[in-house]
């Protein structure tokens, strides 16, 4: 299995482990929150699958060093779609960058991610 869909089959199961495998030694995340880089990743990861369980995975994209996927989920009754960029170096991925709508979410999934955050650090 490719590694884009791996990292979507892993995002829709809520399993960071699998995810965080994936990545290169010197991967990056980078979100409309922050830009993380090594143990922050791990973090970001596990929160996020606390925050964002069992998100629908519309769409998987590949090719050459670049994959797309798009997903949405529920979040205290507003949906919140999402579109991951994966940068990839080989079988891994190098760096991912989460793109989210609409605007109007974000508050509400700095919360959710917040909350999350404090539970798996």
């Amino acid at each position: 299995m490719d590694p884009a869909t791996r990292y979507a089959t892993a995002l829709a199961a809520g399993d960071p482990a699998t995810i965080l495998a994936l990545f290169t030694d010197d991967a990056s995340m980078i979100s409309p929150f922050n830009h993380w880089k090594g143990r922050a990743i791990e973090l970001a990861y596990r929160a996020r699958a606390r925050a964002f369980t069992k998100p629908t995975i519309e769409t998987v994209l590949a090719g050459n060093d670049r994959a797309v996927v798009v997903w949405h989920r529920d979040l205290d009754g507003v949906e919140v779609r999402a579109c991951d960029v994966l940068t990839l170096r080989g079988y891994a991925i190098e760096q991912v960058e989460i793109y989210i709508r609409p605007a109007e979410v974000l508050p509400a999934v700095h919360t959710a991610m917040t909350a999350a955050w404090g539970a798996v650090s």
